[in-house]
């Protein structure tokens, strides 16, 4: 499975800021940690055919991964839960907690690939989930501009900080 850190390409401006600013880097690194994880080939839009009303979406809240499963009524209503997903005993092995109960998660399939033909399956409970086709590449593709867009803001505080101290204290003080 290749690895995502090299896919993303990181903004030229969150680049030269974290060569001049170590913390920076750290905090890249630190946002960055799913993608040596290997749930990151979970993330996505998963879909069964036996539960038509029923999506699992996967991505990066904060420091952990959130599986959210959407159900929703014939009347239209919508209801939805929120879990940490959790690493198993292997890479294809996966867990949420539901109700107070360890439900086991068992990928099979090509995790290279997205999709209902080619792509994993994930087996929850007795149903078979298929991840969307360009599903994982959008997820990851935004929480990897997501990532950047925090070490950007961050560094603009850097740059703040850094013409304040090169001011001369006259241009400082109003009149």
């Amino acid at each position: 499975m290749a690895n995502t850190k090299d896919k993303f390409k990181t903004d030229d401006f969150v680049s030269e800021m974290m060569s001049k600013y170590p913390p920076l880097k750290a905090m890249k690194e630190k946002l960055s940690f799913w993608q040596e994880d290997p749930r990151r080939n979970l993330m996505g839009s998963w879909k069964c055919y036996s539960l038509p009303y029923v999506e699992i979406n996967i991505q990066v809240e904060y420091n952990y991964f959130l599986m959210t499963i959407f159900d929703t009524t014939v009347e239209g209503d919508m209801q939805s839960s929120y879990h940490a997903l959790h690493k198993g005993e292997t890479d294809r092995l996966y867990y949420i907690i539901y109700k107070g109960k360890i439900v086991e998660i068992m990928i099979e399939g090509d995790m290279d690939k997205e999709g209902e033909e080619n792509g994993p399956t994930m087996l929850l409970d007795k149903y078979s989930f298929y991840l969307e086709e360009g599903t994982r590449s959008f997820v990851q593709g935004t929480q990897a501009m997501a990532d950047d867009d925090s070490v950007g803001i961050e560094a603009m505080h850097y740059l703040d900080e850094s013409e304040n101290k090169s001011q001369p204290l006259k241009s400082k003080v109003k009149k």
